[in-house]
């Protein structure tokens, strides 16, 4: 479990009761996530950069970190086996808002993988299996673990999301009338 002060410096990460390590970073947190294999990714503003990423492993080194100059990081994630991270950014370098997906290898500068999405913003990602799931406003894309598009499901509009159920990936919804649920509201 990790513990942060959202707009301050401050991490603590615990297993069980037990503190294993803190940590008070130079910049202010955005967003925070800790994989199930113990990898922390934190999001921070920086003052000669938009944003930034580091990657802590569960002995609190850090494996990773990557500076972003042009685009606001949102969220980011450690995912396979802490080998990658997940970088989800909004980019604002056209006249409509959109999202840049991006895949990074902990030991390379460039992304493997990326993935732009204009005039959707993609505020929920998360791992099934070693695919990766990013949901937005009005679309569902299954992206495989070299980053690739799998599926794309668009929607009038998403309500909720249930994450992270085994095999499937529960959304309410408003659906165009295709397929076998004309006018459906669930997405199984």
């Amino acid at each position: 479990m990790v513990v942060a002060d959202i707009s301050g410096r401050d991490i603590f990460f615990y297993k069980g009761k037990k503190q294993l390590w803190s940590k008070k970073l130079d910049n202010q947190i955005i967003n925070l996530d800790v994989s199930d294999d113990g990898y922390c990714t934190v999001v921070t503003q920086s003052k000669e950069f938009k944003s930034a990423v580091q990657v802590i492993d569960i002995n609190g080194l850090e494996t990773y970190t990557k500076l972003c100059a042009q685009d606001i990081v949102v969220s980011a994630k450690s995912i396979h086996d802490g080998n990658d991270v997940f970088i989800n950014k909004l980019t604002t370098d056209s006249v409509k808002t959109g999202t840049i997906l991006e895949f990074n290898n902990i030991y390379d500068e460039k992304p493997f993988a990326s993935l732009n999405i204009t005039d959707t913003i993609i505020p929920l990602v998360f791992e099934q299996g070693d695919n990766v799931v990013a949901v937005g406003q009005n679309m569902i894309l299954y992206l495989d673990k070299q980053g690739k598009e799998v599926w794309k499901k668009n929607a009038e509009s998403i309500f909720c999301v249930a994450p992270e159920i085994e095999k499937y990936i529960v959304v309410a919804g408003k659906f165009s009338n295709e397929g076998k649920f004309p006018g459906s509201r669930l997405l199984f």
